[in-house]
């Protein structure tokens, strides 16, 4: 619904505005991939955080496909099953969703 740049990689989001922590989840998880560094990342619950790192990180990943880099896996772990369960669900609301 929406596309935002961060360190030059166009990041499509499934909402229309990103909220101001969802940007700054956006934001350093496309510079660690990018960078090929680790991201430890904390926020509240209710800020987005799922649809912020999907996108993102599947936003960087198709990035350095397309300019021919070789990519490593996406590895997303929670702490608990309620938060696995809902991941099917904000996949099939991501704009890169298969």
């Amino acid at each position: 619904k929406c596309t935002r740049s961060f360190h030059g990689v166009k990041v499509a989001f499934a909402f229309d505005t990103p909220l101001t922590p969802q940007q700054n989840v956006m934001q350093r998880v496309v510079k660690a991939i990018l960078k090929r560094e680790t991201a430890l990342l904390e926020s509240p619950t209710g800020t987005g955080k799922t649809q912020a790192l999907l996108s993102s990180c599947l936003a960087a990943q198709r990035h350095l496909m397309l300019q021919g880099q070789k990519v490593g896996k996406i590895i997303y772990a929670t702490r608990t099953i309620g938060q696995v369960k809902q991941l099917p669900g904000e996949l099939r609301r991501n704009p890169y969703r298969a």
